[in-house]
Protein backbone atom coordinates (compact mmCIF):
# COMPACT_ATOMS: atom_id res chain seq x y z
CA UNK A 1 0.00 0.00 0.00
CA UNK A 2 2.74 2.05 0.47
CA UNK A 3 4.06 1.92 -2.87
CA UNK A 4 0.47 3.09 -4.36
CA UNK A 5 0.55 6.16 -1.50
CA UNK A 6 3.88 7.08 -2.61
CA UNK A 7 2.21 6.74 -6.66
CA UNK A 8 -0.37 8.96 -5.64
CA UNK A 9 2.16 11.72 -4.05
CA UNK A 10 4.66 11.74 -7.10
CA UNK A 11 1.17 12.60 -9.46
CA UNK A 12 0.09 14.92 -6.89
CA UNK A 13 3.22 16.64 -7.38
CA UNK A 14 3.01 16.72 -10.83
CA UNK A 15 -0.31 18.15 -10.78
CA UNK A 16 0.96 21.02 -7.91
CA UNK A 17 3.40 21.98 -11.04
CA UNK A 18 0.98 22.14 -13.51
CA UNK A 19 1.45 19.07 -15.32
CA UNK A 20 -1.15 17.79 -17.50
CA UNK A 21 -3.20 14.31 -18.15
CA UNK A 22 -0.97 12.39 -15.88
CA UNK A 23 -1.58 8.45 -15.52
CA UNK A 24 -0.04 5.64 -13.92
CA UNK A 25 0.46 2.34 -15.44
CA UNK A 26 1.13 -1.05 -13.87
CA UNK A 27 3.55 -2.77 -15.68
CA UNK A 28 4.24 -5.29 -13.26
CA UNK A 29 2.69 -7.94 -15.04
CA UNK A 30 4.64 -6.74 -17.89
CA UNK A 31 7.90 -8.44 -18.57
CA UNK A 32 9.70 -4.82 -18.29
CA UNK A 33 12.39 -2.51 -16.52
CA UNK A 34 10.22 -0.78 -13.82
CA UNK A 35 7.07 -1.77 -12.18
CA UNK A 36 5.20 1.44 -12.33
CA UNK A 37 5.14 4.12 -14.96
CA UNK A 38 4.15 7.72 -14.43
CA UNK A 39 3.44 9.65 -17.62
CA UNK A 40 2.54 13.99 -17.49
CA UNK A 41 1.87 16.00 -20.06
CA UNK A 42 4.25 19.44 -19.73
CA UNK A 43 3.78 22.82 -21.92
CA UNK A 44 6.42 23.94 -23.06
CA UNK A 45 10.55 22.18 -23.03
CA UNK A 46 11.17 24.79 -19.77
CA UNK A 47 8.29 23.54 -18.03
CA UNK A 48 9.47 20.12 -18.58
CA UNK A 49 12.83 20.92 -17.28
CA UNK A 50 10.81 22.83 -14.27
CA UNK A 51 8.41 19.81 -13.29
CA UNK A 52 11.80 17.42 -13.39
CA UNK A 53 13.89 19.91 -11.20
CA UNK A 54 11.14 19.99 -8.53
CA UNK A 55 10.53 16.05 -9.00
CA UNK A 56 13.38 14.45 -8.40
CA UNK A 57 13.79 16.75 -5.21
CA UNK A 58 10.95 15.73 -3.75
CA UNK A 59 10.82 12.48 -4.34
CA UNK A 60 13.51 11.61 -3.07
CA UNK A 61 12.21 12.91 0.31
CA UNK A 62 9.69 10.05 0.38
CA UNK A 63 10.51 6.82 1.78
CA UNK A 64 11.05 3.72 -0.22
CA UNK A 65 12.82 5.85 -3.23
CA UNK A 66 16.08 6.00 -4.18
CA UNK A 67 17.48 8.05 -7.29
CA UNK A 68 19.21 6.22 -9.89
CA UNK A 69 19.22 8.59 -13.13
CA UNK A 70 17.87 11.00 -15.43
CA UNK A 71 18.03 10.97 -19.06
CA UNK A 72 16.70 13.23 -21.76
CA UNK A 73 17.63 16.95 -19.39
CA UNK A 74 19.69 18.94 -22.41
CA UNK A 75 16.37 17.91 -25.12
CA UNK A 76 13.79 18.84 -21.90
CA UNK A 77 10.63 18.11 -24.62
CA UNK A 78 11.05 14.57 -22.97
CA UNK A 79 12.69 13.81 -19.62
CA UNK A 80 12.46 10.56 -17.93
CA UNK A 81 13.30 10.39 -13.77
CA UNK A 82 14.38 6.91 -12.86
CA UNK A 83 13.85 5.78 -9.56
CA UNK A 84 14.26 2.15 -9.75
CA UNK A 85 10.60 0.36 -9.79
CA UNK A 86 9.11 3.90 -10.85
CA UNK A 87 9.50 5.63 -13.90
CA UNK A 88 8.35 9.45 -14.68
CA UNK A 89 7.94 10.80 -17.99
CA UNK A 90 7.71 13.94 -18.52
CA UNK A 91 6.78 15.40 -22.29
CA UNK A 92 5.48 17.80 -24.18
CA UNK A 93 2.20 17.61 -25.85
CA UNK A 94 3.64 17.09 -29.08
CA UNK A 95 6.48 14.41 -28.31
CA UNK A 96 3.66 12.80 -25.96
CA UNK A 97 1.48 12.26 -29.26
CA UNK A 98 4.64 11.60 -31.19
CA UNK A 99 5.39 8.47 -29.22
CA UNK A 100 2.65 7.52 -27.33
CA UNK A 101 3.59 5.60 -24.72
CA UNK A 102 0.51 4.66 -23.17
CA UNK A 103 -0.47 2.57 -26.20
CA UNK A 104 3.04 0.80 -25.81
CA UNK A 105 2.52 -0.06 -22.30
CA UNK A 106 -1.14 -0.85 -23.15
CA UNK A 107 -1.95 -4.61 -20.62
CA UNK A 108 -5.82 -4.58 -20.50
CA UNK A 109 -6.44 -2.56 -17.51
CA UNK A 110 -2.81 -1.58 -16.16
CA UNK A 111 -3.62 2.50 -17.06
CA UNK A 112 -5.04 4.93 -14.40
CA UNK A 113 -5.50 8.17 -14.69
CA UNK A 114 -4.68 10.14 -11.82
CA UNK A 115 -7.91 12.72 -11.77
CA UNK A 116 -9.98 9.12 -11.99
CA UNK A 117 -7.92 7.81 -9.22
CA UNK A 118 -8.59 11.44 -7.09
CA UNK A 119 -12.26 11.46 -7.83
CA UNK A 120 -12.63 7.46 -7.01
CA UNK A 121 -10.34 8.17 -3.47
CA UNK A 122 -12.95 11.19 -2.35
CA UNK A 123 -15.42 9.27 -3.02
CA UNK A 124 -14.20 6.40 -0.58
CA UNK A 125 -13.58 9.09 1.53
CA UNK A 126 -16.75 10.61 1.85
CA UNK A 127 -18.16 7.48 2.80
CA UNK A 128 -16.34 6.22 5.19
CA UNK A 129 -17.13 10.04 6.71
CA UNK A 130 -20.98 9.11 6.47
CA UNK A 131 -20.68 5.95 7.86
CA UNK A 132 -18.69 7.32 10.59
CA UNK A 133 -21.23 10.03 11.30
CA UNK A 134 -23.78 7.54 11.39
CA UNK A 135 -21.64 5.38 13.91
CA UNK A 136 -21.18 8.33 15.61
CA UNK A 137 -25.14 9.28 15.75
CA UNK A 138 -26.10 5.27 16.68
CA UNK A 139 -23.46 5.51 19.58
CA UNK A 140 -24.84 9.11 20.91
CA UNK A 141 -28.33 7.55 20.65
CA UNK A 142 -27.64 4.40 22.25
CA UNK A 143 -25.35 6.84 25.14
CA UNK A 144 -28.73 8.89 25.55
CA UNK A 145 -31.25 5.73 25.79
CA UNK A 146 -28.92 4.06 28.75
CA UNK A 147 -28.51 7.10 30.16
CA UNK A 148 -32.39 7.42 30.48
CA UNK A 149 -32.55 3.83 31.42
CA UNK A 150 -30.02 4.65 34.44
CA UNK A 151 -32.18 7.84 35.19
CA UNK A 152 -35.03 5.77 35.56
CA UNK A 153 -33.62 2.57 37.44
CA UNK A 154 -31.95 5.75 39.55
CA UNK A 155 -35.58 7.15 40.54
CA UNK A 156 -37.17 4.08 40.43
CA UNK A 157 -34.85 2.69 43.63
CA UNK A 158 -35.55 6.29 45.35
CA UNK A 159 -39.17 6.00 45.37
CA UNK A 160 -39.10 2.15 46.82
CA UNK A 161 -36.90 4.12 49.37
CA UNK A 162 -38.87 6.63 50.18
CA UNK A 163 -41.39 4.39 50.17
CA UNK A 164 -40.10 2.32 52.98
Amino acid sequence: MEVFQNLLKICELLEDKKAEDILIIDARKMNNVADFYIIATSTSNTHTKGVADFLETEVLKLKGFNYVNREGFNLSDWVVLDFNNVFVHILTKQKREYYSLEKLLNEGNNIKSYDRIKKETVKQENKQTIKTTRDNRRINKIGKLNKKRTEKASLSVNSKNLKN
